[in-house]
């Protein structure tokens, strides 16, 4: 029997609940943060939850009023409340690598940042949908609540997409003025680009600055209802953030020539925009795999100052996994890819070993650096556009060259905004009529770093190996604040000064280098 959708006016009147409090200045950015930044291709069936949004979004624009988003906000939290979630026992980290099916569903991901967006926003979240949170908590062992070791003892808020908050930080920034100038701008990209005409026609519901300037809730509605429908264009992602940089820079120039003013906040914006976001809390997953069979000289040392930094500096769940087996890796590494923990910002590999250019060696045999490691983590679908760093401890010897290099190539389009890239026209001309702001190659914004260059020995001794305490010193102590490539440039200079000596009394220098794809700079996030 087919079962049809209740109507607005319908689920409100079925299912009586106490008002939220929500005030009107909140209610777009609650919105805002809890609508997933990515629209999906799909049938004009009025299925779809952005498009939905962005239509309520001009509504209250039109009417300049907010009734509209206040009664989709009731109508929202009261189909939270009618989903139907069975009760199991609360997650651990350790538990989301048993072998269980527990997929997060669209419902699921839905009622887990709405949730969550109340609470950041300062609103308590009703006793029923609470329930129901921790009904989805542990029924997708989901690691949001296990005890955490911040030194700051700052509590998760790791379920929301960390894009949406920064660009809420953004928002709140800027005043009425800078987000008219914006609408204003893009008003005149309309009238001689053809593929901003759509945009310049939407963001015309934007009325005048006058009616930002009487109402916050206004002003925060029109920016939202701007990035909205980049989002949905396909202009704007976590990743491919050029145009919105560019937009930022226009109204910024456009304000300047009627009057001078502090646009600081700009510059900081655009800086973040440049940056991969980094926001949730814990911000990553770092996954150590340790052999400490044959080589116990200052690996044990090695994994716990790693684990140490990262989880209580960094603030990242750490899993250990020592003398691992192949299976063992795969394993890891086909849990981590499992939809639940697709909320973690960034992930980081620690891998402690022998090895060689091409293999690392675990406990019952060796696996590809590149085949069996890399390339498994880097395809894990949640991870792509996140950034991915890989540090490996081990040596390099001499090996036959056996193997082919995996190469893929980027889908094309031949519809795109050329607004906001930094190259030359000729590049343009060639290459931008192949661009897709939707999609990257999976090897993308990875980095990977190797202790030695190839046919190098490992420097390690009781206290450690030298490459991974220089990188932890140099994290230590710039790791939040300037980029990863910074970091390892300066280990590298220091390692390169240090002479070291062997058993037999030759002197030699360690070198380690790596190798990067990310597509932006990655600075470890400071805890608040």
């Amino acid at each position: 029997m087919h079962k049809t959708r209740k109507t607005s006016s319908a689920l409100i009147a079925s299912h009586p609940i106490k008002d939220l409090g929500v005030k009107e200045e909140d209610v777009a950015k609650i919105f805002f943060l809890s609508c997933q930044p990515v629209h999906a291709e799909h049938r004009d069936d009025n299925s779809c939850a952005m498009c939905r949004l962005l239509e309520k979004f001009k509504e209250s624009l039109e009417k300049e009023s907010m009734q509209p988003l206040m009664r989709e906000l009731k109508v929202k939290t009261l189909r939270m409340c009618s989903l139907d979630v069975p009760l199991l026992e609360m997650p651990t980290l350790e538990s989301n690598f048993a072998d269980l099916d527990d997929a997060i569903s669209v419902q699921d991901e839905e009622l887990l940042t709405f949730t969550e967006v109340l609470q950041v926003v300062g609103y308590p979240v009703p006793a029923l949908l609470q329930e129901k949170l921790e009904a989805v908590l542990s029924q997708k062992r989901i690691p949001a609540r296990h005890t955490r070791r911040s030194s700051a003892g700052n509590e998760n808020q790791f379920l929301s997409y960390t894009f949406n908050k920064n660009i809420g930080k953004i928002c709140e920034s800027l005043s009425a003025e800078e987000v008219y100038a914006l609408r204003k701008f893009i008003t005149q990209q309309g009238e001689t680009h053809e593929d901003m005409k759509e945009m310049a026609e939407a963001v015309s519901v934007i009325k005048s600055v006058a009616s930002l300037q009487a109402s916050k809730a206004m002003k925060d509605a029109a920016f939202y209802y701007m990035i909205l429908f980049m989002f949905k264009s396909g202009n704007l992602t976590s990743l491919y953030t050029h145009q919105l940089e560019s937009y930022l820079e226009a109204a910024r120039s456009l304000l300047d020539k009627t009057k001078p003013r502090d646009t600081e906040h700009i510059t900081k914006a655009i800086g973040q925009l440049k940056r991969y976001q980094i926001t949730n809390k814990p911000p990553g997953v770092c996954m150590i795999f340790a052999m400490l069979e044959g080589r116990e000289d200052g690996s044990k040392t090695d994994v716990a100052d790693v684990k140490a930094l990262f989880e209580t500096e960094f603030n990242y769940d750490v899993l250990i996994k020592i003398n691992p087996s192949v299976k063992d890796v795969k394993s890891l590494i086909a849990k981590l890819g499992e939809s639940r923990n697709m909320f973690y910002d960034s992930l980081v590999v620690w891998f402690m070993a022998h090895g060689d250019k091409t293999h690392l060696f675990v406990k019952d045999g060796q696996i590809h650096r590149r085949t069996d490691l890399i390339q498994p983590f880097v395809d894990i679908d949640w991870l792509k556009t996140k950034p991915k760093l890989f540090f490996i401890q081990a040596c390099a010897n001499r090996r036959p060259r056996s193997y082919a290099q995996d190469s893929r190539g980027m889908r094309t389009s031949t519809d795109a905004v050329a607004l906001g890239i930094d190259a030359g026209d000729e590049w343009k001309k060639k290459y931008l009529p192949h661009a897709d702001f939707t999609s990257v190659n999976n090897f993308a914004d990875t980095l990977v770093c190797y202790a030695t260059m190839w046919y190098q020995p490992a420097a390690r001794n009781e206290e450690g190996s030298m490459f991974i305490q220089t990188l932890l010193d140099a994290l230590r102590r710039k790791g939040t604040d300037t980029c990863i490539e910074n970091v390892l440039r300066e280990t590298t200079y220091r390692m390169n000064s240090i002479v070291l000596r062997d058993d037999s009394d030759r002197t030699w220098r360690q070198t380690p280098y790596y190798e990067s794809s990310l597509q932006k700079e990655f600075v470890f996030p400071k805890e608040n």
